[in-house]
């Protein structure tokens, strides 16, 4: 009665309510984001587009997510793989005797032998038996879905492989957008110093008469 009462007293203490775990989540959300919102390059550091691609390799969440993927598959296969080894089952029987007499007998007639009573000459026995069975259909059918596994490990693999060829690719065109932006960004204050002095240009220049 004690061990059932202690036992139903952990599953309530470890059920958790759909509000509750809502609640976690959204304080891990906020904690988390703030976090990353505290993250902020030094001043005057500059990065490189192979420093803004293994960055965005490092951190992306959808790379990360491909790469549990590859991960559970090819955990599958091994899975399957061992899905075909033979059944072993192992048995250990122990007897104990007690070596007690078990039966006797007598001739009847005059001068026929007596025999003595029947008892076992050891009195423990360990009796050990290990067996291997191996079923035609299971290992086919372990085959076909470790071929199978194999198939999926390889998709989730060539999928890692894009989602990182198209997270470059993204990497290297916004890089490319903010340099070229930055370029027209000095170009066009270069301009506007130019027109701001442009009086003082005009001026100088008619004093000079060289218009």
């Amino acid at each position: 009665m004690f061990a059932m009462l202690s036992a139903l007293l952990l599953t309530a203490g470890g059920c958790v309510s759909y509000d509750t775990y809502r609640q976690e989540r959204a304080e891990r959300a906020t904690r988390h984001f703030e976090q990353i919102c505290d993250r902020e390059l030094p001043k005057g550091t500059v990065l490189t587009l192979v420093d803004c691609i293994e960055l965005a390799l490092l951190r992306n969440v959808d790379l990360e997510v491909s790469r549990l993927e590859e991960r559970i598959a090819r955990e599958r296969i091994t899975a399957e793989v061992l899905g075909m080894l033979p059944d072993l089952e192992v048995s250990n029987n122990w007897f104990m005797r007690s070596n007690r007499p078990g039966s006797s007998s007598k001739s009847i007639t005059y001068g026929g032998a007596t025999y003595n009573y029947s008892q076992s000459s050891e009195k423990f026995e360990n009796d050990v038996k290990i067996e291997m069975a191996l079923s035609v259909l299971d290992f086919g059918l372990a085959y076909f879905n470790t071929s199978q596994a194999s198939d999926k490990a390889l998709m989730e693999t060539e999928r890692l492989r894009r989602t990182e060829q198209n997270l470059r690719l993204e990497v290297t065109r916004v890089y490319l957008k903010v340099a070229a932006t930055q370029d027209a960004m000095e170009i066009t204050e270069e301009l506007l110093k130019k027109c701001r002095n442009i009086e003082d240009l005009i001026a100088g220049m008619l004093k000079a008469k060289t218009i």
